[in-house]
């Protein structure tokens, strides 16, 4: 059933760079009907509610920093639901603290976290950055013919990025030691191209990041059929429960575990699916948005 709940999104449309974002507007608007793109504090116009998908997505800041925008979210009264896509607390980027501080200017305010830690921290619901059903067909897999090595697609190289990959850069040299891993450096311009080369391997990897998730690229992999390589924390799978029961990922404290993990895996591909319709759906029920 499709809520009659009039409902905006602050999205991004027009980035082909990386389909994470737009999923957001696929998985609400199948929730919701007729959800309204908005842009301006004029498209705010007679909303119950409002979704913010990745707060931190430069043009969704550039929406709700606007003039007038939280006054008049506030002045009418309208729900404001955000996803918060990063790691808030003890980030290496200072302004994510910034950018929380900023949302809760919302009066009426639901904010979902990615960050194990900060939903700790903060007693917030989970944000799983799920994909939309919307992309359920959307690629083309030769699940039994990929190819049986373990591949990283993506940046490593702190020099490059500031000094923000250097755990990243720490442990791929590390595992390289232990197995032999093809780095591809993620130059590929749109987001097709870049699912359909990760749908090609049997184990792709996803080592650390900047946060203590289970970030877009853990749900990319599952959507090209792969098996993650997934580097987690004491308390990652405590909130991910769901992904700790999959059989087909593999998880990793410390890379000492992965060449036995390796060799110990019988699929040629990963099986599970879990949509941002159904997760997303039952939680904002729970929550009385939907």
């Amino acid at each position: 059933m499709i809520s009659m709940k009039k409902a905006g999104i602050v999205c991004n449309m027009t980035w082909d760079r990386c389909f994470n974002i737009k999923q957001y507007y696929h998985s609400i608007k199948n929730l919701y009907g007729d959800v309204r793109i908005v842009n301006t504090c004029e498209d705010l116009e007679g909303l119950d509610l409002l979704f913010v998908g990745d707060d931190h997505h430069y043009a969704h800041t550039d929406v709700i920093t606007q003039p007038g925008f939280v006054e008049k979210c506030n002045a009418d009264k309208i729900k404001v639901v955000v996803f918060t896509a990063e790691k808030i607390f003890d980030a290496f980027f200072d302004t994510n603290i910034a950018k929380f501080k900023f949302v809760r200017r919302f009066e009426n305010l639901l904010l979902y976290t990615m960050d194990a830690d900060d939903c700790e921290l903060l007693g917030t619901k989970l944000h799983r950055p799920l994909f939309s059903k919307h992309y359920r067909d959307y690629l083309t897999i030769d699940i039994d013919n990929k190819i049986d090595e373990i591949v990283f697609i993506g940046q490593a190289n702190p020099k490059l990025f500031g000094g923000c990959y250097k755990e990243r850069d720490k442990e791929l040299t590390a595992i390289q030691k232990l197995m032999p891993v093809t780095i591809i450096p993620n130059t590929i311009e749109l987001w097709k191209d870049y699912m359909e080369t990760i749908s090609k391997y049997r184990f792709v990897l996803y080592p650390a990041a900047n946060g203590n998730f289970l970030g877009f690229r853990f749900y990319e992999i599952l959507l090209a059929k792969s098996i993650p390589v997934c580097r987690v924390w004491k308390n990652t799978l405590k909130y991910y429960d769901i992904e700790a029961g999959f059989d087909d990922c593999i998880f990793y404290e410390d890379v000492a575990e992965l060449p036995d993990k390796i060799r110990n895996c019988t699929l040629k591909y990963s099986h599970n699916e879990i949509w941002a319709e159904d997760y997303l759906g039952k939680t904002l029920k729970e929550d009385g948005v939907l």
